[in-house]
């Protein structure tokens, strides 16, 4: 009987390659931003702090008027936290090589179609939810 022996890449035998790699994935990105939200708020938090600023939900509404409240009581939690994730992101795509130029470049290639496309099904998908969840599933969320 013939034993067959499976090897390594040579990039994860390398310990400087391997310690690259940790970088280089957006998988790894994912855990990075993760494990560095996490310390960010344990660091203010364990000098007295909190980060419940930043942390806001969105209430229950049911009519349009709702949503205009809580934008004009939370506009500026909102946008904070928006411009965090924007940040973030940013920072994660720079270190992938992933930049914003290169994104536009590709929407002029290609072309508005697909964006236009994307969007509509954006708006759609909304709609639809909204619709579902408020309309149709109305009884089910009450019993929640």
């Amino acid at each position: 009987m013939t034993e067959s022996v499976v090897r390594a890449p040579l990039s994860s035998v390398d310990g400087a390659s391997a310690w690259k790699e940790l970088f280089r994935k957006e998988d790894w990105w994912a855990i990075w931003i993760g494990v560095g939200i996490i310390a960010v708020a344990a660091v203010v938090f364990s000098n007295g702090g909190s980060i419940k600023w930043l942390a806001v939900a969105p209430q229950k509404w049911s009519h349009l008027s709702d949503v205009f409240s809580q934008l004009a009581q939370h506009g500026l939690r909102y946008g904070a936290l928006l411009a965090l994730w924007a940040a973030v992101f940013g920072l994660g795509l720079a270190f992938l090589g992933i930049g914003l130029t290169t994104r536009l470049r590709d929407f002029v290639s290609v072309g508005a179609k697909p964006f236009y496309a994307f969007t509509i099904g954006v708006v759609v998908n909304i709609a639809l939810g909204f619709v579902l969840s408020t309309q149709v599933f109305n009884e089910f969320w009450n019993r929640l």
